[in-house]
């Protein structure tokens, strides 16, 4: 199956993913929200090893050489 150029998902469906950083850390996406200064897009990840590890990260091209699993959730 390909996917077309048009295609898009609501982006609520990454809350619960499994999102990998280059350096091969793991993070959960707990949320998305928005900044109100200028409309960006922040997702909300956690260390499932570290029980205070919640915080933010831009959603922008910084991601770009990171990987994500999407439905994982599906599995837990």
């Amino acid at each position: 199956m390909k996917l077309m150029s048009c295609s898009h998902v609501d982006i609520s469906v990454l809350v619960g993913s499994l999102i990998v950083n280059p350096g091969g850390a793991g993070f959960i996406i707990t949320g998305i929200s928005f900044s109100l200064d200028d409309l960006s897009p922040w997702i909300h990840i956690k260390d499932p090893d570290i029980e205070e590890s919640d915080q933010a990260i831009p959603f922008n091209e910084t991601l770009e050489d990171w990987s994500i699993q999407i439905g994982n959730s599906l599995y837990v």
